[in-house]
């Protein structure tokens, strides 16, 4: 496991993933991981740290950390994506269903009419999860948002984008209703790890996969509530 720590101007703390990895396959998939990473996110807290940063990059690594459902570290980031989404719906070579297209069509959507830093502004695993569902019901694991995340990579983060070690540029600003929503994913994501004994919720059955996406969509729906209400009271 290794990690960076880096002292930013204003004095704040920010800790970079930059691998951790079980070499013994007789302890993968049992819950290790997990449990590592949320002991290690609550000696952050108790240490200062404000962000965690990571690459979500490798063969899968853009998939999995988007269904972790960190969030973009910055605008380049998303936008790179965000491209990537609305260049592969339009490539009839990539064969999408009419869900996935409509799905995919509403993400470039939301990019184009919200600022990066509105909780209505699409977030990884709303990619990550286009075609999700009937692509698992049909026993299929090529659906379009984890194909289109496939060999790809962005900065992501939890609660500033590293350009090489040692230094760190300013994340991009985002509405505070958004940490929230991470934060509250966050405590989500681990509660469910230890509750069913896995690292990640894609190594859960079909059933306890369905609960985790379930509680994470009721998060991020009160959290679109909230920003609703608040920009009524404003009168936007």
């Amino acid at each position: 496991m290794e990690r960076d720590f880096i002292r930013r101007e204003d004095g704040t703390l920010v800790v970079k993933h930059l691998i951790m990895k079980i070499d013994d396959p007789a302890f993968r998939g049992k819950g290790a991981g997990s449990a590592v990473s949320r002991d290690l996110e609550s000696w952050y807290r108790q240490s200062g740290v404000s962000e965690i940063r990571l690459t979500a990059a490798k063969e899968n690594g853009a998939y999995t950390w988007a269904q972790r459902d960190y969030i973009w570290a910055n605008e380049k980031s998303a936008r790179k994506i965000i491209n990537r989404v609305d260049a592969k719906m339009k490539d009839a070579s990539w064969a999408l269903s009419k869900e996935e297209f409509e799905a995919a069509q509403e993400i470039v959507k939301r990019a184009r009419q919200n600022s990066f830093e509105s909780p209505d502004y699409p977030r990884p695993r709303e990619i990550a999860n286009i075609g999700r569902a009937a692509g698992r019901a049909a026993g299929r694991e090529d659906f379009f948002g984890k194909r289109v995340l496939l060999d790809q990579d962005w900065e992501g983060r939890k609660e500033g984008t590293m350009t090489e070690r040692g230094k760190l540029e300013p994340s991009d600003p985002v509405h505070p209703l958004v940490v929230k929503a991470g934060r509250l994913s966050s405590e989500w994501f681990y509660e469910f790890c230890a509750k069913y004994g896995v690292d990640y919720p894609d190594e859960a059955t079909p059933e306890q996969q369905d609960e985790y996406e379930a509680v994470l969509d009721a998060i991020h729906s009160r959290i679109r509530e909230e920003y609703a209400a608040e920009k009524a009271l404003k009168g936007e």
